[in-house]
């Protein structure tokens, strides 16, 4: 079977896909993975330049003096889906033609495309070939599809549905999403508060790391082979940005042979200094999206991976697994220190409102007892004793040897920090970020408070407060109980043989 991955050329959206992409050509699959601004190591996996004519900051700025209020709106993470709908309409315009060019030269069987990578279904549409859509964000996946495919860019074009959705957010995470009106709170929902799934067609459960088919009503699915595809509401922003087009490109040597990154490490428990209680000063207040359901508890099966009922029904939950791109990570970063670690990361894209913690961690950092580690940082002049910078590196391999992590609230981060069992502090931002921060921090695993806002007092909570380091175990827990990319791949062998 040959397989075609398609992202946006942005770190963020790319990254995600990989470890599914390299679960395939690990069973025996060819892959390719069609993007652009490829990261040093993407395992081995063939690659296809698309992005030539992708250009987002043109693209956000055209739509931006089209509907300057939106454009407002998104830059404070409350624009819903129309800003991004439109700009990623364009973006998928651009990067239709080559990605057409490649499947009609590779002839593949199968289309994997990421959230905001809709040129995906559009090729697959005209090929007569199914597509799934790989979530790669905490907002719903259908919300998305919708408002790029119904944007004006791509008015006139056939996009048919994916014929199934994989979706990576766990499921505790769905109970906190929340409509706009209404106000987040510090902690998590009170056990028992998850709403049960209302309509829609069938989603699948997961016990021991298996997929099953669980309807929507809590009862058991019978497993039958023709999954098909569709999720539920939301927004998102993007991530970096690069790519020129055109041909296929093999990384030399035998590729990559050995396991996925896994998950890892959880973080030391250490003495509490700080007393809880009320959020310090800068804590912010949320709106997120269009409320998420989530399925009601039900018995798992026994039998294969799949997923009843129409194309526009099918979604499966797979495993989130932290993939930052590989290069190379110093001894000292690879053990603990004698103090608890702070990892400190920003976005990969460069725009306004990027609510980068950085300049804060480094006003605040010598009135914590803590080692913090700034990667990637913009800028750093002279800094504290107790802070160090590092260039780029995967921090997937850096998560487990910390005790903490800081960031903008992208949704790769949230994933991999809750992955790693870490407690958080996000900044919220624009685009999709102000939402990510509200899930992290009502399923209590993390708190968000504005970049410019932060103070020892909350680094020291991060550090300290016992509850919010159990609630990102627990998330860690119930990730690694998800069902894993490699898993999923007989999912996708029978949709091709139908």
């Amino acid at each position: 079977m040959r397989i075609v991955f398609v992202a946006a050329p942005l770190q963020g959206h790319l990254l995600p896909l990989i470890p599914l992409a390299a679960a395939c050509r690990d069973a025996g699959h060819d892959v390719i993975v069609a993007s652009g601004g490829f990261p040093p190591d993407l395992l081995g996996l063939r690659t296809a330049d698309i992005g030539a004519g992708f250009h987002l900051p043109r693209n956000a700025l055209r739509v931006s003096l089209r509907h300057p209020r939106t454009a407002r709106a998104e830059m404070r993470g409350v624009a819903g889906n129309d800003f991004v709908g439109e700009v990623f309409g364009r973006a998928n315009r651009s990067l239709t033609g080559p990605l057409l060019a490649l499947a009609e030269r590779e002839r593949p069987d199968l289309i994997v495309f990421e959230s905001l990578a809709e040129a995906g279904a559009i090729v697959a549409g005209r090929l007569s070939i199914p597509s799934v859509h790989h979530e790669t964000t905490l907002w719903p996946a259908t919300d998305l599809f919708r408002a790029v495919t119904t944007s004006p860019a791509l008015a006139g074009e056939r996009i048919p549905a994916p014929a199934l959705t994989l979706t990576v957010t766990p499921p505790s995470l769905h109970a906190t999403a929340v409509a706009p009106t209404l106000p987040s709170s510090h902690r998590a929902a009170p056990a028992g508060s998850v709403p049960s799934s209302a309509g829609g067609g069938p989603v699948v459960s997961f016990s021991g790391g298996d997929a099953r088919a669980v309807s929507s009503s809590g009862g058991v699915g019978s497993a039958v082979s023709s999954p098909g595809g569709a999720a539920p509401p939301g927004p998102v922003s993007s991530s970096d940005d690069g790519g020129a087009a055109g041909s296929v490109s093999s990384p030399g040597g035998a590729g990559h042979a050995g396991p996925l990154p896994s998950s890892g490490g959880t973080g030391s428990t250490r003495p509490s200094s700080y007393s809880g209680g009320a959020v310090p000063t800068g804590a912010v207040p949320f709106s997120g999206g269009a409320p998420r359901s989530v399925p009601s508890s039900g018995a798992a099966t026994d039998g294969p991976t799949s997923v009843p009922g129409a194309a526009a029904d099918g979604v499966a939950l797979m495993r989130p697994v932290p993939f930052s791109g590989g290069g190379a990570v110093p001894d000292w970063l690879r053990v603990r220190g004698d103090r608890p670690r702070v990892l400190v990361s920003r976005s990969t894209l460069g725009a306004p409102n990027d609510a980068d913690p950085a300049p804060a961690i480094i006003a605040a950092a010598a009135q914590v007892d803590a080692e913090f580690v700034l990667v990637r940082p913009a800028k750093t002049g002279k800094l504290p004793p107790n802070v160090r910078a590092v260039g780029r590196m995967p921090l997937s391999e850096l998560l487990p040897y910390a005790d903490a992590f800081v960031h903008h609230a992208g949704a790769g981060s949230v994933l991999g920090g809750l992955a790693a069992g870490l407690p958080q502090l996000v900044t919220p931002g624009m685009g999709d970020r102000r939402y990510n921060a509200g899930l992290l921090e009502r399923r209590g695993a993390g708190i968000a408070v504005d970049a410019r806002a932060i103070t020892a007092a909350h680094l020291n909570q991060l550090l300290t407060d016992e509850e919010l380091r159990a609630a990102a175990r627990e998330v860690a827990a119930e990730i690694a109980a998800m069902p894993a990319p490699a898993s999923i791949v007989p999912l996708l062998e029978r949709l091709v043989r139908g």
